[in-house]
């Protein structure tokens, strides 16, 4: 979960882990077409309660071209606000399904007698 404090560092490893075959195989293609294109991948990693790694974050962002501190700042604020929004609605689809299953439970009598 993302509460251990490594949590960035293996979603980086895992991500990295999960893509480099296909980083590898449009960097072959490059090279044998003579593209002169050189892919790269950039991880951004942002946790399920919200929480970011503020310089990395930036720093990536300026490394795609967002070279004004403003709209990274804002970009960040924006994402870390769409991730709490993500996770209200998860929460609250999770409260009402609990909430509609109890009802089910209680008011069929074949549920009452499996307990």
């Amino acid at each position: 979960m993302d509460t251990n404090d490594d949590y960035a560092e293996k979603k980086e490893q895992d991500k990295n882990d999960k893509y480099s075959f296909h980083l590898d195989f449009i960097n072959h293609l490059s090279n044998r077409e003579k593209s002169g294109w050189k892919a790269s991948q950039t991880n951004f990693t942002t946790r399920v309660r919200g929480s970011l790694h503020i310089n990395q974050f930036l720093t990536r962002l300026e490394s795609l071209g967002v070279k004004n501190k403003k709209t990274r700042e804002a970009i960040r604020n924006r994402t870390v606000q769409k991730t709490f929004s993500m996770s209200d609605m998860i929460l609250q689809f999770l409260f009402y399904r609990t909430k509609l299953q109890d009802r089910m439970d209680t008011s069929n009598p074949t549920h009452r007698n499996r307990q």
